[in-house]
């Protein structure tokens, strides 16, 4: 029990670290690309050029935080087998969407003046309805996926480092609260930033506080920080506008 109370200690400073790579990989590739809408050739954008990459950090990111993460899972040995499941899924719905969404907004640019079409509401389908849902339900699983990986955790961990939590559950819950709005998926993503709340407060307050996980930490700020700032949106415009229909973007 010592030695793996001490493995732990020692692998927390990387949790916190890669926790914090994580999410500022996730806010940097999924908000930079809004902003590189410059024409290459034939329409063809360098914001497509560099979304090709985000799947691709996003993925060896997140099977790299999981594997850290699993020593920590192993006093509940059947947890790590589900929570891959839940993980590996994840990651197929999140490239499937990302995928869909960036090859149907291509063409979508090439349709202008046929919106009334069945090819225009077909791509229209794929890229801003089917493709965001599965885009954002798959972080959704990932979150899932790491969250059960730890769940149980029983010992306690070495003391967090908040100055990579706290800039990096910002940066999640302010780029999953922009991804909601802009890919139109508040309806799924607002309802489970509820019971995600619901799900870890009792974790964090009601237990030792060096007893709770980092990443279950971390979603906790993350859904939190999305919440408040949905509730933000709504008052503000009286519904969740995306931001380019207001042209911020």
């Amino acid at each position: 029990m010592n030695s793996i109370n001490q493995s732990l200690k020692s692998s927390n400073p990387d949790i916190d670290l890669y926790i914090f790579l994580f999410a500022l990989n996730y806010s940097f590739w999924h908000i930079t690309v809004a902003f590189l809408n410059i024409e290459i050739k034939n329409q063809f954008m360098v914001a497509e050029l560099f979304d090709f990459f985000t799947p691709v950090v996003m993925t060896l990111l997140i099977v790299k935080l999981f594997f850290i993460l699993l020593p920590a899972g192993r006093f509940w040995p059947r947890v790590n087998k589900v929570a891959l499941i839940i993980l590996f899924l994840g990651i197929i719905f999140f490239i499937e969407g990302h995928g869909m969404h960036l090859s149907a907004n291509a063409i979508t640019r090439h349709l202008a003046g046929k919106e009334y079409t069945d090819i225009f509401k077909l791509t229209y389908f794929f890229d801003e309805i089917l493709g965001h849902l599965l885009w954002d339900g798959g972080f959704i699983l990932i979150s899932i996926g790491f969250i059960c990986s730890v769940y149980k955790e029983a010992p306690p961990i070495q003391q967090r480092n908040w100055k990579l939590l706290i800039p990096a559950s910002l940066l999640y819950g302010f780029t999953m609260f922009c991804m909601a709005v802009e890919g139109q998926t508040v309806a799924m993503t607002l309802p489970v930033s509820i019971v995600f709340l619901l799900f870890l407060s009792p974790k964090v307050f009601m237990k030792a506080r060096d007893r709770v996980h980092s990443i279950i930490v971390f979603y906790l700020i993350s859904y939190a920080v999305g919440l408040l700032l949905f509730i933000y949106w709504f008052v503000r415009n009286n519904g969740f506008p995306e931001f380019s229909e207001l042209g911020w973007i």
